[in-house]
C-alpha cells in the first residue's frame, strides 16, 4: 500500500536572520523603523513596541520544526487524530497514544523532518474500566526499558500498564488526590532506574502534585507551582536524569504551550526554568512530549498535538531544539 500524507504539507524553520533583527530592535527599534523626527516619535514608538512583541515568535521560528506526518500502515482503518502523548522505546522508534486508546508505532527521520507511522493497535480495557461502556480516555504515556506502556487514563483515574496488546497490572490514583472528570494524571516520565513519575493536571491551585509509583504503591514525592495559567500534560527524562515538563494554556479559544526543566532533586517544591514558550494559537493543542536525543547529539524534542478529532484541525507533530 502506497504511504499516505497525514497533514497538507510540511513547514520549514527560519533559518537566519532573527537573532541579528531581535538585537537590533530591542536597543533602537525607533532606528530600525527609521525615525523621522518628533511628529511622529510617538506613532515610531508604538510600532516600535509591536515589534518587540512579535519577536518572540521569530525567536521560535529558528527552532521549531514541523514534521510532516507520513502513514504508512497496511490498516488504516483507526483514525490518525487525537494524539495525548508520546515517548520513545529501546529500539530508538516511537509509540505515540491516542485519547481513543490507540497506539501508534512510529519513525522519526530528522533529516527527512518527517514522522512515518508505520503499525497501530487498540488498548484493551480492564476490570478497572467498569462495565458501562465507558470509552478509554488515554492521556499519558510512558514506555520502560523493558517496553512496558504504562497509559494514565481520566474518568475512572488509573495507571494501566500494557505489554504490547497485552493489559498486565492496573492502579487507581490516589484517593488523597481530588481530581476532577476530564483532570487526571497527565505527564507521565519513567527515570532511568524505571520508576514512573507522575504529575497531576489540577486547576486553581497554586500546585500541583507530583507523584511516583514503587512497587505498586504511589508516594508523593513533590510539588510543581502553576504559574501563567498552565497546566502540565506532558513530561520526559533525558539520557542525563533531568526532567521537562511540557505544559498547556487555553486562553481565549486559543492554546499556547510552554517547556520547563527541572533543576535539581525531585522533592518539596521544584525549582524549575522555563526553555521554551510558544505564542497563543502558534502550534495547536500540544500534550505529548519525547526527548528523542542522546548526551552526543543536540537536546530536541519531539511533541505531538490532540486535535480533538475536529475536522478543521489535522494532527500535528514539531521537533524542538531549544
Amino acid at each position: 500500500m502506497k504511504p499516505r500524507i497525514a497533514t497538507p504539507c510540511c513547514t520549514h524553520p527560519a533559518r537566519s536572520g532573527g537573532g541579528r533583527l531581535a538585537q537590533r530592535a530591542r536597543a533602537h527599534p525607533a532606528r530600525l523603523l527609521g525615525h523621522k523626527g518628533p511628529k511622529t516619535h510617538m506613532r515610531l514608538t508604538l510600532i516600535g513596541q509591536l515589534v518587540l512583541l512579535l519577536l518572540p515568535s521569530l525567536a521560535v521560528a529558528e527552532r521549531i520544526t514541523h514534521l510532516q506526518i507520513i502513514d504508512a500502515r497496511q490498516d488504516r482503518v483507526a483514525p490518525v487524530c487525537c494524539w495525548s502523548g508520546v515517548d520513545s522505546e529501546s529500539d530508538g522508534k516511537l509509540l505515540i497514544l491516542s485519547d481513543q486508546g490507540i497506539a501508534f508505532d512510529a519513525v522519526l527521520d530528522i533529516s527527512a523532518e518527517s514522522l512515518t507511522l508505520t503499525d497501530s493497535f487498540d488498548l484493551p480495557r480492564g476490570p478497572a474500566a467498569g462495565q458501562d461502556g465507558e470509552r478509554m480516555d488515554a492521556e499519558g504515556l510512558a514506555v520502560s526499558a523493558q517496553g512496558r506502556s504504562f497509559v494514565s487514563v481520566e474518568g475512572r483515574h488509573r495507571i494501566d500498564a500494557f505489554d504490547r496488546q497485552t493489559l498486565t497490572a492496573s492502579w487507581p490514583f490516589p484517593k488523597s488526590i481530588s481530581l476532577g472528570d476530564n483532570r487526571g494524571f497527565e505527564a507521565l516520565a519513567i527515570d532511568s532506574s524505571d520508576t514512573l513519575w507522575a504529575i497531576a493536571e489540577t486547576s486553581a491551585r497554586a500546585t500541583t502534585p507530583v507523584a511516583s509509583l514503587v512497587d505498586g504503591a504511589w508516594q508523593m514525592r513533590a510539588r510543581l507551582a502553576q504559574t501563567g495559567g498552565y497546566l502540565p500534560v506532558g513530561a520526559d527524562f533525558d539520557a542525563d536524569g533531568t526532567l521537562y515538563i511540557l505544559e498547556r494554556r487555553f486562553w481565549m479559544f486559543r492554546f499556547s504551550s510552554r517547556l520547563r526543566r527541572v533543576d535539581g532533586a525531585l522533592s518539596d517544591d521544584l525549582v524549575t526554568a522555563t526553555i521554551w514558550e510558544s505564542t497563543s494559537g502558534e502550534l495547536g493543542n500540544l500534550e505529548g512530549v519525547a526527548v528523542v536525543s542522546d548526551r552526543s547529539g543536540p537536546l530536541r524534542f519531539l511533541m505531538v498535538s490532540d486535535d480533538n478529532g475536529m475536522p478543521l484541525l489535522t494532527p500535528r507533530a514539531v521537533l524542538l531544539e531549544p
